[in-house]
């Protein structure tokens, strides 16, 4: 069988195929929404992508000063470093690479990889016209747009082969901190100085602490081409591909902290759901386990009150439309007042296709005015909670049990990916698991969840 193997550790095994595999066309697909941004740049010590970029300039037709040469050098190997990771990625994505002047100017990101406007122009230029990259100009028509994308050429791929690349050569820009503070309007607040620093200090120090122990790990995803396709190519809306090089974990919270703080940042966060019994933990295939009913099972204990059924089996409803209730829900926990939660709601369905055609009525005011109100009559102890924005400090503590149960993990040697409210461990060590969910749940709740397999 095909498989992709995508790893955050082993080069040998991300990619399990042979090389005149992968450069057969049916990897050169023509979707440009399936991209990846330049985020990486070559490890110092390893010479291979310096000589690679010594061989190109040699062939392009680049005038100057040799410090001008030695500044298109270095901006050469960054490009040579991302259009290798693209190569590499499941799906050969295409690599977006913004061609407007402004985006290489001081304090903007690309600036950070001492990128400059006309280097990469005059680069970008050379590559194409040499036949080492496809190029796809950009375009902008005033409400929406697509920055260029370039994907290297099976010429550059030789290039590749020939100078012995490796993804242990190039490294992931790291964030500056793995801590974000965002405020009400999503913009990231700074927490480098003042009672902000003193607050992030400590989450920083545990944050990093596991970030250490997971990077000992190794996650791979093993799968037939054909379903990989089917899942992200099929699904345009899905902008998380997959970098290999993204393992670490940050923590974003919103407006304080003691609202938000979950974990992202690993690749496995971002496939979609179906492609989760694929992912492979230090060579052993993987399960998840999650909280059962997390939140609303959270307010129930609030209240002091127990709550045994499925929360989103509503009466006269059932279970033709249960996964719709339960999006109704959440969204009731995360919006501030009605008008949000039912905007929210309307938006969530519109956006996945297949969804909202087969529950096209839900999004109705006929529909969706009755089913609220016939929600908060059975969920008449917590609906005061709905449409007040309790979920941000939902999810806080959440996140408080979620920390709890990696370091309990940690401590057992035992790798774990957290996915909001499940987790994922090797299969030979599904017990432990359990066990570490249910007594963080007890010792942040002084209460049990309940925790089932997916």
């Amino acid at each position: 069988m095909f498989n992709y193997v995508l790893s955050a550790k082993s080069e040998e095994s991300f990619l399990r195929v042979s090389e005149s595999l992968l450069l057969e066309a049916n990897r050169q697909h023509k979707n440009l929404d399936c991209s990846l941004k330049i985020e990486v740049y070559p490890r110092r010590r390893f010479l291979e992508i310096s000589k690679a970029s010594d061989d190109l300039l040699g062939q392009f037709n680049i005038s100057g000063r040799t410090s001008k040469r030695k500044r298109y050098k270095e901006q050469l190997s960054v490009l040579l470093s991302n259009l290798y990771v693209c190569w590499k990625a499941p799906l050969n994505p295409f690599l977006a690479i913004p061609m407007g002047k402004g985006k290489y100017s001081k304090g903007k990101r690309l600036n950070t990889f001492h990128l400059t406007y006309a280097g990469i122009k005059e680069l970008v230029e050379a590559l194409n016209e040499s036949g080492f990259i496809e190029h796809h100009r950009g375009f902008f028509n005033g409400m929406s747009g697509r920055v260029t994308r370039i994907r290297g050429t099976q010429k550059l791929i030789y290039l590749f082969l020939k100078y012995k690349f490796s993804l242990d050569k190039v490294k992931i820009v790291p964030t500056k901190l793995p801590v974000v503070l965002k405020d009400g309007n999503k913009k990231t607040i700074d927490i480098s100085r003042g009672v902000n620093r003193k607050k992030s200090k400590p989450i920083i120090d545990s944050t990093e602490q596991l970030n250490r122990f997971h990077s000992s790990g190794k996650w791979d995803l093993i799968l037939p081409e054909t379903v990989f396709i089917e899942n992200y190519l099929g699904e345009t809306k899905n902008k998380h591909l997959l970098n290999p090089l993204h393992n670490n974990f940050y923590r974003i919270f919103n407006q304080s902290f003691d609202k938000g703080g979950r974990f992202y940042g690993p690749w496995p966060q971002n496939i979609p759901r179906g492609l989760r019994q694929y992912i492979h933990i230090n060579g052993f295939p993987s399960v998840e386990a999650d909280f059962v009913a997390m939140h609303p099972t959270m307010l129930y204990i609030k209240e002091g009150k127990n709550f045994m059924n499925d929360p989103y089996l509503i009466e006269g409803y059932g279970q033709k439309y249960r996964k719709v209730i339960k999006k109704l829900f959440n969204m009731s926990l995360n919006a501030s007042n009605q008008a949000k939660a039912f905007a929210a709601f309307r938006q969530n369905i519109n956006m996945d296709y297949k969804f909202s055609k087969q529950f096209k009525e839900c999004t109705q005011s006929e529909w969706l005015y009755p089913a609220y109100e016939a929600m908060c009559r059975q969920h008449a102890p917590i609906s005061r909670y709905f449409c007040t924005g309790i979920g941000l400090k939902l999810q806080y503590i959440d996140s408080q049990i979620a920390e709890n149960v990696l370091f309990q993990l940690m401590k057992l040697g035992i790798h774990a990916i957290p996915i909001h409210d499940s987790f994922m461990v090797a299969a030979p060590f599904v017990e432990e698991l359990i066990l570490a969910m249910k007594k963080a749940s007890y010792v942040i709740l002084q209460c049990e969840l309940n925790v089932d397999l997916k």
